[in-house]
């Protein structure tokens, strides 16, 4: 039996047109992922739309993530062929599928995810609409508001949802949009943060761009000084190792946080035997 996974899919940005242009646009992009997803056997964890890509967090089976988002596309399709009186099936644009294998990188993604619209200069995390970031803590309330999806009419349904089907019973409306907290799975992601605090400050990290773009192999020449390095050390000693400081590692392990620093960060032997205080030998072993 295939095994769940967690799964970044990101769509490529489109490079001549835009997905998104008007509130209506993203309302429609918000409620085509809750009514996609209650046809799939995915988790939807955290997402973000912006005016020509997507960045989605999913749990299930790899066949099962893939299938959410083509059916998704395929949705959007719709939006996109209306937009621009063409049609153009957004399944074949290329996508990027990058599996989560551990705590930290899944804080980083979830951040990365949520910072997209900061990045690209137009607002802070907790200012934008189109995303999953009400879902998670107190940052809009404890509660659902919104009237339940299936007590509209069923004209009003079609109107508003541009679906017949029937959507869970917990799905919520508000001002056109299907409410994130009735269908994003907020609970496993905030079981990776400590409280709002910790979700707050990974939030405003400045390298998390970076540091997801080098998971998927985008970027090899980024350099950090030593004290940036050790406070990615620190992470890594408490999220991987479960320590609080280099010294209670064993030989092992700091060999294997050595591979860690060169695979994930680039950077050098020198540095890293600086930081880690390893040898010349076991450096040149790693190295070879």
């Amino acid at each position: 039996m295939e095994q769940n996974k967690v799964l970044h899919i990101s769509m490529n940005a489109l490079k001549r047109s835009l997905l998104f242009r008007t509130d209506s646009d993203y309302k429609f992009g918000v409620n085509s992922l809750a009514i996609v997803l209650s046809q799939h056997k995915v988790r939807l964890l955290c997402y973000c739309l912006m005016s020509n890509h997507l960045h989605l967090l999913l749990l299930g089976t790899e066949a099962s993530c893939i299938g959410y988002y083509d059916s998704l596309m395929m949705r959007l399709g719709r939006l996109y062929a209306e937009s621009y009186n063409r049609s153009w099936n957004l399944q074949t644009n290329a996508r990027e599928i990058v599996e989560v294998k551990n705590l930290y990188q899944f804080r980083n993604v979830v951040a990365y995810i949520l910072r997209n619209p900061y990045k690209a200069g137009i607002s802070s995390p907790y200012g934008y609409r189109w995303s999953s970031i009400d879902a998670y803590f107190h940052i809009s309330g404890t509660e659902i508001d919104g009237t339940p999806v299936n007590s509209l009419k069923t004209d009003d349904r079609r109107k508003i949802l541009r679906t017949r089907c029937r959507l869970p019973d917990e799905y919520m409306i508000s001002d056109g949009c299907i409410t994130n907290k009735s269908f994003v799975s907020a609970v496993p992601v905030m079981e990776k943060f400590s409280g709002e605090i910790d979700f707050y400050n990974a939030l405003k990290r400045t390298s998390v761009e970076a540091e997801i773009e080098m998971d998927a192999g985008i970027s090899t020449s980024i350099t950090y000084s030593d004290q940036e390095m050790r406070l990615r050390i620190q992470t890594i000693l408490e999220d991987r190792f479960h320590k609080k400081d280099l010294a209670r590692l064993s030989s092992d392990q700091l060999i294997s946080m050595a591979s860690i620093l060169k695979r994930k960060y680039y950077i050098g032997k020198a540095q890293i035997g600086r930081l880690l205080g390893l040898s010349d030998t076991i450096l040149e072993r790693l190295f070879r």
